[in-house]
């Protein structure tokens, strides 16, 4: 569960870096599809205006050969018979800043008109309908012709409106599949390292039993080398009578200062020091002076190898636990080994490891 909260955590600036980079990019999908279309609604208004404004054009050219006195009355009979207007779009007249004529679905008579100037008149018509677009051109006799279109209209009559909204649903569209596959390659990413994370765990388990397993076959090892030292000793020593023994037995104190580890089951302790006191009680097989030098510089010689030293680091205790017991089995087979040539005999061995812990070991029956 830890490692989950922490691959949690770890993936978190990706997730808001993904999701911020997705968001943004959808953004800027949508605002430069919004210039495209505005580039276009742009491009269909002049065009519009100019289609219109040469139909106006093309009425004006009609009238220059009328006479002056005439001409204004037979250019705004020819506009209002000539160029159809709606609610939408207008054509007015005016000179010198003065409105002269509006054919704008007859919303105002020409009385009304002639009342206004040019600019209090758009600015009522964009108050009341919106914005408008304006085309305007000079005739020969310095009369203005303007063309006003409304941008809302031109946008509906050439489906720029419903072409927007497409745009915008495709964009949409579009940054929501985007959205769904870079959440799937993150899911799958997230998946893989959960796997791997899984399939780690599973393998450090698995070196936990093996070491446990093979903890276990060491100390198996180890107890099955000190059964075999103790079966080997039992089988090469010979178990005597009290008749088999001289009547002139000694005995001999001597002292070991070394450390050992003790393990308990199957772990090792800390290394600490002894004094171990060993006492040996012997008898001279053969007859003759007895020269108790002779034991006491065999044994030192013996022990002197291992004074002030770790005992575990000597065999055959760098494989057998080396508790009181199997210490003192080895010290009788060991000095039993080098008083053999003397001709001395142990009969029995005492190793005190504190003065309230002694382990004896006889060969008496």
């Amino acid at each position: 569960m830890k490692k989950n909260r922490k691959l949690c955590r770890a993936d978190s600036p990706f997730n808001f870096i993904l999701t911020f980079g997705t968001l943004l990019l959808g953004i800027l999908f949508v605002w430069i599809m919004k210039l495209e279309m505005d580039t276009q609604i742009e491009t269909g208004l002049k065009t519009y205006l100019q289609q219109q404004q040469q139909a106006v054009c093309n009425i004006v050219l009609q009238t220059e050969a009328e006479p002056e006195d005439t001409y204004p009355d037979r250019l705004i009979a020819n506009i209002e018979e000539g160029f159809e207007t709606s609610a939408s779009q207008f054509v007015y007249i005016e000179k010198a800043g003065q409105l002269l004529f509006v054919k704008n679905t007859a919303e105002m008579n020409a009385v009304e008109v002639q009342q206004l100037d040019l600019t209090s008149y758009m600015k009522r018509m964009e108050k009341s309908r919106g914005a408008y677009r304006t085309s305007v051109f000079q005739t020969e006799n310095g009369y203005t012709v303007g063309v006003c279109v409304r941008e809302d209209y031109v946008k509906t009559i050439m489906g720029y409106d419903m072409m927007y909204m497409h745009i915008l649903m495709y964009g949409i569209i579009a940054a929501v599949c985007f959205v769904m596959i870079v959440y799937y390659l993150q899911y799958v990413r997230i998946k893989g390292r959960r796997k791997i994370n899984r399939l780690t765990g599973e393998l450090q388990q698995k070196q936990l039993l093996l070491e446990q397993e093979v903890e276990k076959n060491r100390l198996a090892e180890k107890q099955a080398g000190e059964a075999k030292m103790l079966q080997a000793q039992r089988t090469e020593k010979e178990v005597l009578d009290l008749e088999s023994i001289p009547k002139n037995q000694y005995k001999f104190n001597f002292y070991l200062n070394a450390s050992h580890a003790i393990y308990i089951d199957g772990t090792r302790g800390e290394v600490h020091p002894h004094t171990w006191e060993i006492v040996l009680h012997v008898a001279k097989m053969s007859s003759g002076l007895v020269l108790f030098n002779q034991v006491e510089k065999k044994v030192e010689e013996f022990l002197r190898r291992y004074q002030s030293r770790i005992i575990n680091d000597f065999e055959p205790f760098t494989t057998i636990n080396p508790t009181l017991e199997n210490l003192t089995e080895f010290l009788l087979d060991s000095l039993q080994k080098e008083l053999n040539p003397l001709g001395w005999m142990i009969f029995m061995i005492e190793v005190s490891e504190t003065p309230a812990r002694t382990y004896v070991m006889s060969l008496l029956d």
